[in-house]
């Protein structure tokens, strides 16, 4: 049975895979997020696929729920500021894409998922997301590592070394 996901607690990848096998991450989603909703309203196939990234909790809508028989102003609220949230996400990352080299996406990414000083890096996931290769991401991470901004610490995780100079590279992208 199709239903409305909203996740509330946890942290999920949102996925496609094009038709020759190529892999991208399109988002990440935090709470609230509603996943499914663009192709429910609209009664139009599922575009993307989405993987919790460690424990997750999701509140299921049922289909019948949402047949216009639903009259929760409060729904309605969170379903548009979902809406609106993913388009602005989208009109940024499209700009983000097209204006801005990938030096400055990359330095961009890094400060936003930076944990207690450190970031993650799955190469495949973290190249779709800025729209390059995996092996230019590979050779960006390998120039900031000899600029002294990234340190590896890890198996793919990186210790931000001069915050600053990433922040330089971000916000040339304001």
């Amino acid at each position: 049975m199709r239903s409305l996901l909203i996740l509330v607690s946890g942290a999920a990848s949102i996925s496609s895979l094009s038709p020759e096998g190529k892999f991208a991450v399109i988002a990440e989603a935090q709470p609230p997020h509603l996943l499914g909703d663009i192709e429910y309203l609209q009664n139009r196939p599922v575009l993307h696929d989405v993987h919790a990234k460690g424990p997750a909790a999701l509140l299921s809508v049922p289909a019948g729920a949402l047949n216009g028989d639903m009259e929760s102003l409060n729904f309605y609220r969170l379903v548009c500021r979902n809406l609106m949230r993913k388009l602005y996400n989208t009109s940024s990352a499209y700009s983000r894409a097209l204006l801005y080299p990938a030096t400055n996406r990359l330095a961009a990414y890094l400060l936003e998922n930076a944990v207690d000083g450190r970031v993650h890096i799955k190469g495949r996931a973290v190249a779709g997301i800025l729209g390059i290769t995996p092996r230019h991401l590979s050779r960006l991470l390998s120039s900031f590592r000899v600029a002294g901004i990234l340190q590896p610490c890890g198996a793919k995780t990186y210790e931000l070394r001069n915050i600053e100079r990433l922040k330089v590279f971000a916000g040339e992208m304001e």
